[in-house]
């Protein structure tokens, strides 16, 4: 059995103010790294056999913080679970209206499907048919998780939703958890689960796409 953690990473300053971050390198703001350090303290008792992350900085160091109690774990960078690129409309507001448009030289949901389907098959797949216990972190960010939850576990994959659990919008350091079998059978057994945060407040992420 294949144990995934997807996470999105924590708060920067483009989420307070509402601007499209996309591929641009937004560091981490004080309070995603308070975010980041309940997260791990979350986690500190679990066992990781690999952490996986976008190489953005923002979930960089997400992860970093994570890792600080599995320090024996290898922390992979994968530039696939990089967040969707909005070419020159990155560091701009736009409406949701914008955002869930057709916006030119905006990276396609398809494109973003592409990127997460070929994580599944070359990373995920193979783990969740190794013998025994895995478990493995995903960090990556709003949008990109939404396409890989929806699309690419629920749609094609025909993961189940565990009883009461129901697709939302991807709070900072949430944690979706999922479990899968080798014969490709899974289940999301959460869904943006932030109860390590002590305060939370809501906020529109400026980068997540509807589904």
């Amino acid at each position: 059995m294949l144990t995934i953690e997807f996470i999105r990473h924590g708060e920067t300053e483009y989420n307070i103010t509402g601007r499209v971050q996309g591929q641009l390198d937004i560091p981490l703001n004080d309070n995603g790294r308070l975010q980041s350090t309940l997260l791990a303290n979350r986690f500190r008792g679990a066992k990781f056999d690999i952490l996986y992350t976008s190489d953005l900085s923002r979930t960089y160091e997400t992860a970093t913080i994570l890792a600080s109690h599995h320090t024996s774990t290898k922390l992979v960078k994968d530039a696939r679970l990089r967040e969707r690129s909005f070419g020159k409309y990155q560091g701009h507001t736009l409406s949701r209206e914008e955002r869930h448009g057709h916006l030119e030289g905006v990276e396609s949901l398809d494109e973003m499907y592409t990127r997460c389907l070929d994580f599944y098959d070359e990373i995920i797949k193979p783990l969740s048919q190794l013998p025994g216990d895995k478990a493995i972190a995903v960090v990556s960010h709003g949008a990109l998780l939404s396409v890989f939850l929806r699309q690419v576990l629920l749609n094609k994959m025909q993961f189940k939703l565990a009883e009461g659990v129901k697709p939302s919008s991807l709070s900072n350091t949430s944690v979706t958890k999922a479990i899968m079998n080798s014969n490709n059978q899974g289940y999301l057994l959460s869904w943006s689960d932030d109860a390590h945060l002590t305060v939370h407040k809501e906020l529109d992420n400026a980068d997540e796409v509807a589904m």
